[in-house]
């Protein structure tokens, strides 16, 4: 008789790149990240946005040094969260947090212009809170400092390296006592 060979579903592989990522164990994270995409069946925004910016925070001198991130995943990573956020818009088309994380990356990391008028039109035609860690970060952080909190409120507990990049972002500004 032959051996069977199991293969996990994909919720177990989806499951399973959630926990890597929420113990912000990167290398694996994006492992298991990219077979959920290239399987083909990655029909969760959410997947694609948890690995662009997972390659983005990776990119991060001080991140990627504590974790002793190999030179040459860190040179893919700042690569690939581009090439993850295309792919994704190809699936999903031009879903308002790519387009964000698309000028975010290049406005922290190459220094490129403000992008606030963008944020402000992505977030009147989406339900997304995620623009709103920039605009409250960098631009007005009265006018938006609601938005921030709701925000705050959904990435507090940090189980992906979105959900952490974000609440750095947030947590001294807000004056939020550390959870």
């Amino acid at each position: 008789m032959p051996a069977l060979i199991y293969h996990p579903t994909f919720a177990e592989q989806l499951a399973t790149a959630k926990w890597f990522d929420a113990k912000d164990l990167p290398i694996e994270a994006s492992e298991a990240y990219e077979v959920l995409i290239t399987t083909g069946e990655a029909d969760i925004v959410d997947i694609y946005v948890d690995l662009a910016v997972l390659y983005f925070v990776c990119t991060d001198y001080g991140y990627s040094t504590y974790h002793a991130l190999p030179r040459r995943f860190i040179e893919k990573s700042w690569k690939r969260a581009h090439e993850v956020l295309n792919e994704a818009t190809i699936v999903f088309g031009n879903e308002p947090e790519f387009l964000f994380w698309h000028k975010y990356f290049d406005f922290v990391v190459l220094g490129d212009s403000p992008f606030d008028d963008e944020c402000q039109q992505w977030v009147a035609r989406s339900n997304t809170l995620v623009p709103y860690f920039y605009l409250f970060s960098v631009v007005d952080t009265d006018k938006y400092k609601e938005q921030a909190t709701k925000l705050f409120e959904l990435v507090k507990y940090g189980h992906t390296a979105k959900e952490r990049y974000i609440k750095s972002i947030l947590e001294p500004r807000l004056k939020v006592k550390r959870t």
